[in-house]
């Protein structure tokens, strides 16, 4: 595989990029899965602890519809977006801004996370994929519990 990238390359990986987050916010699960390879690598141990989850795509979208589906909205910004080649595709480092916003009587309804995202990206058959997602976290604000009260209203609608 060449480790030539060109601007309609580029353009594509910041695309997908930039769907996985929309399509976060705006729960269109199926789509996500569309979007990342099989198995995917979920790394938000900076933020969480534990360890990198290694996934398939129903699971990345059964996950990230517990923990954000349950809000009252969410919006995942990304920005600054460096590409560089590598052997397996590419690696696409982005800024990231994330607001996730759910009322309640438990404290602040707002919790922000930012950092950087670090995109392990594959050229498939159907276009550039979300290999890996690994969260490096610059700092966060706010009440983390919203996302486990999101959490728990999804349960409770089961």
């Amino acid at each position: 595989m060449s480790n030539v990238l060109t601007a309609e390359d580029r353009l594509e990986i910041v695309q997908t990029t930039l769907l996985t987050c929309h399509y976060a916010d705006t729960h269109d699960w199926e789509k996500i899965a569309n979007l990342v390879t099989d198995p995917f690598q979920l790394d938000y141990t900076e933020l969480l602890g534990g360890s990198p989850q290694v996934l398939t795509p129903k699971q990345l979208v059964e996950n990230w519809h517990l923990e954000l589906g349950g809000l009252d909205t969410s919006q995942h910004l990304l920005t600054s977006h460096i590409i560089e080649p590598n052997e397996d595709g590419a690696i696409c480092t982005a800024n990231l801004h994330a607001t996730h916003v759910l009322a309640n009587s438990q404290g602040d309804s707002k919790y922000v996370v930012a950092g950087r995202y670090i995109f392990a990206m594959r050229r498939t058959s159907a276009g550039w994929r979300v290999a890996s997602q690994k969260m490096h976290v610059i700092y966060t604000s706010g009440n983390p519990g919203i996302l486990q009260l999101g959490e728990a209203r999804i349960k409770a609608k089961k």
